[in-house]
């Protein structure tokens, strides 16, 4: 008779009924579910605006339009060399009935709350200068340098470069 020192669900079962084991055999492999983290990387300057207990929101493909709760324990502190990226992880707070342990997550965390000016990624063109956009003055668009901030879900924030209310080319 084999006891698991720990409660969770079989992973892999490495033997069969009826054979032949020492004390030293490993029998199976057990997954702790108690427990669910998400581990994610952020941009190394996103990294800077994130701190150990903030809460973070992630969606994961075998629940569509759910969300899950997550809090944020871990925070690497030195960025991948080639990424520039800071590995994190969070705990689950909610849902660890629906989740899979390593499935792929979409990971949202709000890093602050400001004002700003957003457009489509698409309106944003990168030259050899810089990134552009065309900005519409009487009938003609003319071309105008833009620095980027932020890029969310198709949008990008111009941090410098165009002001509230100018008429933009999008397409």
């Amino acid at each position: 008779r084999v006891r698991a020192p720990l409660r969770g669900l079989i992973n892999r079962k490495l033997v069969s009924k009826g054979e032949f084991v020492k004390a030293e055999t490993v029998v199976a492999t057990i997954l702790n579910v108690e427990t669910l983290h998400v581990r994610f990387s952020v941009p190394e300057l996103e990294a800077s605006r994130l701190a150990a207990g903030d809460e973070v929101r992630f969606a994961v493909r075998s629940a569509p339009g759910r969300e899950f709760k997550a809090r944020l324990f871990f925070m690497n502190q030195k960025a991948d060399a080639v990424t520039r990226a800071v590995e994190c992880k969070a705990e689950v707070l909610e849902g660890g009935d629906v989740l899979r342990p390593g499935t792929y997550a979409q990971v949202r965390a709000a890093t602050g709350v400001r004002q700003a000016i957003a457009v489509p990624e698409r309106s944003v063109l990168p030259t050899a200068r810089g990134f552009v956009v065309f900005v519409i003055e009487g009938a003609v668009a003319r071309e105008r340098p833009v620095k980027l901030g932020l890029r969310l879900d198709g949008e990008v924030e111009i941090s410098e470069g165009l002001r509230t209310g100018e008429r933009l080319v999008v397409e």
